[in-house]
């Protein structure tokens, strides 16, 4: 498997991501946290450690002996049904949770810089899933975990970026 390596660098990026912004969460905190600052954490981790998880699907995969092509298609499927998982843990989310600094918080951070690309994520793993326009490939797959980085990534920068005041 060609992009075992990728995909463990991946898996090392993203925990520290998630450490990372505890450091950060431990010494930009004048106060209790605010509830969006709980939930973009929450998220924050649940996206780290996800991208962490997936990276090493394929790993475990291989071990069923798979052919190459079956092995990414499987990979992606499990990625599919777990963006599906978060999308609707989200979703509930969204709509039980009405949030008093909410006005102050939301930006462009918590939209289209994050939503859009793991929307276009979950459209990837399922063409690889099913072979629409290419092979199944690994290509793919680790472009994915990718994704599930860069939401995080952007999570932690939302964090920093646009914590209410005071």
């Amino acid at each position: 498997m060609s992009f075992e390596g990728a995909l463990f660098t991946i898996a090392e990026m993203a925990i520290g991501v998630a450490g990372f912004s505890a450091i950060v969460a431990a010494f930009t905190g004048q106060g209790p946290l605010t509830p969006t600052d709980r939930r973009r954490f929450v998220w924050l981790f649940t996206n780290s450690f996800v991208a962490a998880l997936l990276a090493y699907v394929p790993v475990l995969l291989s071990e069923a002996s798979l052919s190459e092509t079956d092995l990414w298609r499987a990979s992606s499927a499990f990625m599919c049904l777990v963006w599906a998982v978060a999308a609707i843990v989200w979703i509930i989310d969204e709509v039980r949770n009405k949030e008093p600094d909410a006005p102050r918080a939301r930006g462009v951070w918590q939209g289209p810089l994050a939503l859009v690309p793991s929307f276009l994520n979950f459209l990837l793993q399922l063409s690889n899933v099913f072979g629409l326009i290419w092979e199944p490939s690994g290509a793919a797959y680790t472009a994915g975990t990718l994704v599930w980085l860069y939401v995080g990534a952007i999570t932690f920068v939302s964090i920093v970026l646009e914590r209410p005041g005071e």
